[in-house]
């Protein structure tokens, strides 16, 4: 199984490395940097399903690194780490779309939940994405074919028609959007066709 790639960042060499090992030991793959300029040329140069930042770091801080991230990859889920209520930082890191926020002192325990809240809508963000794709692909394939095609739902409301159903029947899908696949092919037919065909 794949490790999930984390990108942290913060310029306190003692919480790079026990945030590091913390995660190192739930097997996660972790790359760090010290400032946000270093950062922000490995995002552009590597995928990471997960970036940790500081938010408060010379020259470039926690914002402008998120700001950046989600430029790059949008998909790419970021944490916002920090020791200050601050309240402009924190309404700017939420009006740039920040996924998680923790506050430092870190506690372990809520690092590791909020760590995997943030891959799990990551998975659910991937998985949502592909079967938009298979969606796209599987319209793609019947709008194409020669033959008549209707899709239903369980209870028989048509959704989709191609256009060689539509050529067939003389109906256009928003017609058979309003329609069950039984006004166009009723029981008594079904069974006839089934005899037909099967032993």
């Amino acid at each position: 199984m794949e490790k999930h790639k984390i990108l942290l960042i913060d310029d306190d060499p003692a919480t790079l490395d026990m945030i590091t090992r913390a995660l190192e030991s739930r097997a996660y793959q972790v790359t760090t940097a010290d400032d946000g300029e270093a950062a922000l040329d490995l995002i552009s140069r590597k995928g990471f399903d997960l970036v940790l930042t500081d938010m408060v770091m010379e020259p470039v801080g926690g914002p402008e690194v998120l700001r950046k991230t989600k430029e790059i990859s949008p998909d790419t889920m970021v944490m916002i780490l920090t020791g200050r209520g601050d309240v402009d930082l924190e309404s700017e890191a939420l009006r740039l779309k920040a996924d998680e926020y923790l506050y430092k002192p870190l506690d372990l325990g809520k690092l590791f939940f909020k760590v995997a809240s943030c891959l799990d809508k990551l998975r659910l963000k991937r998985k949502i994405a592909q079967s938009q794709d298979d969606l796209r692909l599987f319209k793609d394939v019947v709008a194409s074919s020669n033959e008549a095609i209707a899709v239903s739902e369980p209870g028989g409301r048509l959704i989709y028609v191609n256009s060689a159903h539509e050529k067939l029947f003389g109906r256009s899908l928003e017609v058979a959007r309003s329609l069950n696949y039984r006004d166009y092919y009723p029981e008594k037919s079904v069974k006839k066709h089934n005899q037909e065909i099967l032993p």
